[in-house]
């Protein structure tokens, strides 16, 4: 869920006083892959402010859905745990529990890792 949260536009973890705890500190492996995913969210904090202002002055949203970039292609369709973030960025978080991977569909064009700059 922090890996997902990440990546949205409003970012944040809360809970209730008095509830169980959940802050990603309280589990090393969640807490290695918080690591990872703020710290990309904060490499990309010049993009984002960029892709809600652009989204601000000119309309339109700073999350969309993958098949916006070719609304002819019927596999963009499908990708339903995917989504772009401003123009550039595609977003596929691990979003199940004891999951530790994702596949992930790539529309025409050439696409890198943030993670390790791969094609």
């Amino acid at each position: 869920w922090l890996a997902a949260g990440a990546f949205y536009t409003f970012a944040r973890n809360h809970n209730t006083l008095g509830a169980t705890p959940q802050e990603a500190y309280v589990w090393p492996a969640a807490a290695a892959a918080a690591r990872a995913a703020l710290g990309l969210r904060l490499a990309l904090l010049p993009y984002l402010y960029t892709a809600h202002h652009t989204a601000h002055t000119r309309g339109g949203s700073v999350a969309r859905p993958v098949w916006s970039l070719q609304p002819d292609d019927p596999q963009a369709h499908d990708a339903q745990l995917q989504w772009l973030l401003g123009d550039s960025v595609m977003v596929t978080p691990v979003m199940y529990e004891g999951q530790t991977g994702v596949t992930a569909y790539f529309p025409r064009g050439t696409w890198y890792s943030a993670w390790d700059h791969s094609q």
